[in-house]
């Protein structure tokens, strides 16, 4: 092959083609958008190639013959501000062949322009740095992690500068294609077949990736960047290009680490410490995206936001708008809100994920009855939508107290301890069987059988006021159950599960899926609370549901796809990628059925997971932040329940205040007086922990102005958790040991009671006394209840340690855990 040059036809054609199809070109060309910052921004490659793609290389050539089509990035004197957008002309040069058409700027990658976005003080740094490449003409290294748009960063200093210097092409090499195509770049040896190097005249050179170069051409990049100079393929001897080289990589590239004068250096942050940049990039997407699809820039929820600030972004900027894509392709029909489950991809990867073991993997079959429709739409539909109402019923027209009422009985002795001991194994399950939601459930489809149009969530009035309003009743039924004494009173204790169950019906009846689940159940709020402590989760394979799925059913339901059956979607409307803990997970299982990929794990864990570690069992050199979400609210639930303990034992309370047995029988007796000292108990406990932490703040920045201060009281308050929890059982296991054992013999002085005729009602109460009993004594059950409460207070010390209590005047967090428990020790055992 001869010199590279360009033939005069090529050019004819060129001009022949715009001549004759104006208006096909000049949509694409006109094409701009504006980034945050206010740049206008050239599209014209990406609209040829994608719109116009049968004439894409004389688009090419175009680019080089016609320079006044490409609108050029013009920085002011000020770094903070774009101005206009200039046109740059330059002529072709003498020798320029059609061969280089494949390096031109818009081949081989695709480089989106939109400029810097952001106002962080990196964002400004880079604008900075673009003003110092407008003035300076020496060769550039931009270095920087992968998916940091560094190509496109080259592209806006290669139109910066030539917008007031040399007028040149933008040509792009491919490090990886470069070591099978240097004879392109040098010169072929033994032929007198020019280089790009030699034969391109003034223009821009970027060579990517250049740490994926062998390291014989990286030395030669190395000695390009710093002397602009090479050695040529064609007679050997040295020589000095006209083109400005930038060179891109990931890597240092050997041997010009300590060159700091020869060219100019960028260095691209990563989008990890860019974090007060991630806003605006977002919006930026968002505003694209929609643009693309014709729809309205849909909002974003602040806890989504959240979600992405605290992620790593190992992606960066590339990641981040893929992520904005896909949570713009999962929105509902008729939603214009992306909330934080649409950012599911969003989720650090665990380092102790080894640890974890996938329960459907290791017994299949358990695999295959919970793809059967078995639990829970026949058990709730068949089985519990029939009991329940009889278990109200008889705690209405039955006996009224425990020891004669089977109801009564099983909500208050078995139904309480046993909850509290199932939450370590498998969290918030019994939200799924829950006979209050199953009632909303027959509401919801009696509804929409009938045409009706169920609301959507007002998602962010219920993030911000749902979790207080949920402590609110929580609040009141406490103070209800204490001074009505409602667990040896069976119609009081029927009327509060009406309650709850007509919250989850009407909830149901205007709101789609389970709004009164995520957002103001009180027992579903304590059920997601402790179920953090489980050892058991729901979860998926990000990796699957990054690149095989596509349709998002287990989170938005949809027909059956492969081996995923129909569904409505998850009630709770989570994407099981995206949990960080087993608060919005009931264990329904919608999201198995519903997925084609076998993306859904069933998983057992180390416990306290959500927590990070160490915990219980801590591995040897391994560490994990925290990954649940802490909330205000749910911190003042948890300090709610822990004064619940003390209320249940008030009279004990006011005996340790000084209160003698004839006033504490009157304060009892006396309602308005024990409505007081209920709340005053409910409360006290939660504010003296408030108040301790906040002391401790005031003396260690008083003491150690210098140090760090300490973790958020939102995030330590959680510490208590494993004492509140197995104080709350202590409690319980009372009467659960003592009484529910009893369930026989109770149960058939509840039939006596029904009974006509005193001769017959006397006969069957005889018959009680031959049912077994199973009881256990006083010792034991006083054994079993301190141990509880070692057990809280120990495992409190070791979340206090890993949520930030190691750090100076921690230990007042600790002191105030042992004081507490030797209070709950004196009143329970």
């Amino acid at each position: 092959m001869g010199a590279v040059r360009c033939s005069p036809p090529s050019n004819l054609l060129i001009l022949l083609s715009v001549a004759c199809f104006p208006s096909f070109f000049a949509s694409p060309l006109r094409a701009g958008f504006r980034s945050l910052d206010g740049t206008r921004v050239n599209q014209f490659t990406n609209r040829i190639r994608d719109r116009r793609r049968p004439y894409f290389s004389a688009v090419r050539a175009l680019g080089e013959g016609l320079p006044s089509l490409i609108p050029l990035f013009k920085l002011k004197n000020d770094p903070k501000k774009v101005g206009t957008p200039e046109v740059s002309r330059f002529d072709l040069p003498s020798r320029f062949d059609s061969k280089l058409n494949s390096y031109v700027v818009d081949s081989p990658k695709k480089i989106s322009l939109r400029g810097v976005i952001g106002s962080s003080s990196y964002a400004r740094r880079m604008r900075k740095a673009l003003v110092e490449c407008e003035d300076d003409a020496r060769n550039v290294l931009i270095s920087g992690e992968d998916g940091l748009s560094k190509d496109m960063f080259a592209c806006l200093i290669h139109f910066r500068h030539q917008s007031k210097h040399q007028k040149g092409p933008l040509l792009f090499f491919e490090a990886g294609q470069l070591p099978s195509q240097v004879d392109r770049l040098f010169g072929k040896e033994g032929s007198r077949e020019l280089g790009v190097l030699e034969c391109a005249g003034n223009g821009t050179l970027v060579i990517n990736n250049v740490h994926s170069l062998p390291p014989e051409l990286q030395r030669e990049v190395g000695v390009l960047l710093r002397y602009g100079s090479f050695k040529s393929r064609v007679d050997g001897t040295y020589k000095t290009t006209k083109l400005r080289i930038i060179a891109i990589t990931e890597k240092p590239i050997p041997g010009i680490e300590t060159d700091k004068s020869s060219f100019l250096r960028i260095k691209i942050p990563s989008l990890r410490v860019r974090t007060a940049d991630i806003r605006p990039l977002v919006r930026f997407q968002i505003r694209q995206q929609a643009r693309l699809k014709g729809i309205p820039p849909p909002e974003v929820e602040e806890s989504a936001f959240r979600r992405l600030e605290r992620y790593e972004f190992p992606g960066n900027t590339r990641e981040l708008f893929s992520m904005v894509e896909r949570a713009i392709a999962t929105l509902p029909e008729g939603s214009n809100r992306l909330t934080e489950e649409m950012f599911w991809q969003a989720t650090n990867r665990n380092k102790l994920d080894a640890y974890r073991i996938n329960l459907l993997d290791v017994f299949p079959a358990f695999r295959q009855f919970l793809l059967t429709d078995t639990f829970p739409e026949r058990l709730n539909h068949n089985f519990t939508k029939y009991v329940y109402p009889v278990v109200v019923a008889a705690l209405f027209i039955g006996p009224q107290t425990r020891d004669a009422n089977a109801a009564l009985n099983i909500f208050w002795a078995w139904w309480w301890p046993g909850i509290l001991l199932l939450y370590p194994l498998i969290g918030r399950l019994w939200c799924s069987i829950c006979p209050f939601m199953i009632y909303g459930e027959v509401m919801q489809r009696f509804r929409v059988a009938r045409g009706a149009v169920l609301a959507k969530w007002p998602v962010k009035a219920m993030e911000m006021w749902g979790g207080w309003a949920l402590f609110s009743m929580f609040f009141a039924i406490l103070l209800w159950e204490e001074v009505w004494r409602l667990e040896n009173t069976a119609y009081l204790s029927g009327w509060l599960l009406l309650i709850i169950t007509a919250g989850a019906v009407l909830g149901s009846a205007f709101f789609e899926r389970r709004l009164w689940c995520r957002y103001l159940c009180p027992i579903g709020g304590m059920n997601g609370m402790f179920a953090k402590l489980s050892l058991t989760e729901v979860r998926s394979s990000k990796g699957i549901c990054d690149a095989e799925c596509t349709t998002y059913h287990c989170y938005k339901g949809g027909p059956a796809e492969g081996e995923g059956q129909e569904t409505l979607g998850c009630p709770l409307h989570s994407h099981p990628a995206s949990l960080r803990d087993n608060k919005d997970c009931v264990g329904c299982m919608t999201c198995l059925k519903a997925c084609p990929h076998r993306s859904v794990q069933v998983n057992l864990r180390a416990p306290g997971v959500d927590f990070g570690y160490p915990f219980l069992f801590p591995v040897p050199g391994t560490s994990s932040a925290p990954q649940h979400n802490p909330t205000a609210s749910e911190v003042a639930l948890l300090l709610l329940l822990l004064g619940a303990v003390f209320t249940h034992h008030l009279s004990g309370v006011l005996s340790q205040v000084g209160f003698s047995p004839g006033e504490i029988a009157s304060i009892i007796e006396d309602k308005k007086a024990h409505s007081i000292a209920a709340a005053a108990t409910l409360s006290v406990p939660g504010l003296t922990i408030f108040a301790v932490d906040s002391v401790m703040r005031l003396f260690r920045a008083f003491l150690y102005p210098s140090e760090l201060p300490p973790n958020r009281f939102v995030s330590l308050a959680y510490s208590y958790l494993p004492l509140v929890w197995l104080a709350s059982l202590s409690h319980y296991l009372l009467l659960g040991l003592t009484e529910a054992g009893r369930i026989l013999p109770v149960g058939i002085l509840n039939i006596a009671f029904f009974m006509p005729g005193d001769m017959t009602r006397e006969w069957v109460e005889g018959l009680g006394k031959f049912m077994p009993t199973l009881t256990a004594p006083i010792d034991v059950v006083k054994f079993l209840q301190g141990s509880a409460l070692l057990a809280g207070v120990g495992m409190s010390s070791l979340l206090l340690q890993k949520l930030g209590g190691q750090r100076r005047l921690g230990w007042v967090h600790l002191l105030t855990m042992i004081v507490l428990t030797a209070e709950l020790w004196d009143l329970i055992v």
